[in-house]
């Protein structure tokens, strides 16, 4: 069985309508899953066009904010490298404490990060 239903297309924000299949599958009914319709979500003409809509907006961004993107990513390179030597720094603290003192070391990591 199936019904219209209108949706957005998810790059362009404009409605498009379709039909969805909201039935269980022929196999479910006792019919062959091979002798079911395939049916295709976009035609080809329609799935390109998306396709060169997606290229087209990815581009405009890497080109236009091409500085900016370097920097972010060199700063998320330092965070990442910050947060690993955080949870280093954590374990081995963990690890040297004493048997009697190590159920503390996480309170006093929390007052040292902030946390």
């Amino acid at each position: 069985m199936s019904a219209g239903l209108d949706h957005l297309d998810p790059v362009t924000g404009e409605v498009l309508s379709g039909q969805v299949d909201d039935g269980p599958p022929a196999a479910l009914e006792g019919g062959s899953w091979s002798a079911r319709p395939v049916e295709t979500a976009l035609s080809a003409p329609a799935l390109a066009a998306l396709l060169e809509r997606a290229q087209r907006r990815t581009d405009a961004l890497l080109f236009t904010a091409t500085q900016e993107l370097d920097d972010i990513g060199r700063w998320q390179r330092l965070e990442d490298l910050a947060w690993g030597g955080k949870a280093r720094a954590i374990t081995a603290a963990t690890n040297r404490a004493g048997t009697d003192v190590r159920e503390f070391v996480g309170d006093e990591t929390a007052l040292a990060i902030g946390a």
